[in-house]
């Protein structure tokens, strides 16, 4: 979009023996850094840890994820609340909103637990994020469905992010390295792993 913000969308078919192992990938938060991948070549670029602050609920939860970016700047941190809502039996549909949280907000829902949004750690600068995901019955004409065809009841995973990384330029090759390789590898592993766990090549 710009030199500091970013939007992306990815969306893929799966099978709906996928989806349960998908749902178990997103609420392991405090894994993320395992299994999501990073770079030193051409540039440094990666999850450097993920932390679970908050557990407000099955499957809604306030995260920190630390992120390495290019030198010379500062390690990024974003604090993300995420919210589930589970529409099957009215319309098929499962939506997980991903939000940004700033520092003296509340975590926690009303009437249960809840902390204050720290501050960002020393040299870290914070990040602003805004996204999520919907899971929704694969409509018959998408064309990505051409892969899994033999398969009339797949669903649709669709994922959206707006970023800004807060900074105020970065070079044109780092901006493409991130859309055309950074962000397909992510998805690709989001996927990957859950097909692991279906297959019980991960607890």
């Amino acid at each position: 979009e710009t030199n500091s913000k970013l939007t992306a969308r990815l969306e893929t078919p799966i099978e709906p023996t996928l989806l349960v192992p998908l749902l178990s990938v997103l609420n392991e938060s405090e894994l993320y850094a395992t299994w999501l991948p990073s770079w030193t070549k051409p540039v440094r670029l990666g999850v450097r840890s993920s932390h679970k602050l908050q557990q407000n609920g099955r499957c809604n939860q306030t995260i920190l994820v630390t992120t390495d970016i290019p030198w010379p700047l500062s390690t990024r941190e974003v604090i993300i609340d995420a919210l589930a809502c589970d529409d099957i039996d009215a319309n098929s549909n499962i939506a997980i909103k991903l939000k940004t949280l700033e520092p003296g907000e509340q975590m926690g829902s009303p009437g249960g637990q809840s902390a204050t949004v720290p501050l960002p750690g020393e040299g870290s600068v914070r990040i602003d994020f805004d996204g999520g995901f919907l899971i929704r019955r694969c409509p018959t004409d998408h064309p990505a469905l051409v892969e899994v065809r033999e398969n009339k009841n797949c669903l649709l995973v669709s994922f959206a992010m707006f970023v800004d990384a807060k900074v105020k330029f970065l070079p044109v090759s780092v901006i493409n390295f991130i859309v055309r390789t950074v962000i397909g590898r992510m998805w690709d592993m989001f996927l990957r792993v859950a097909e692991d766990i279906r297959e019980g090549k991960r607890p």
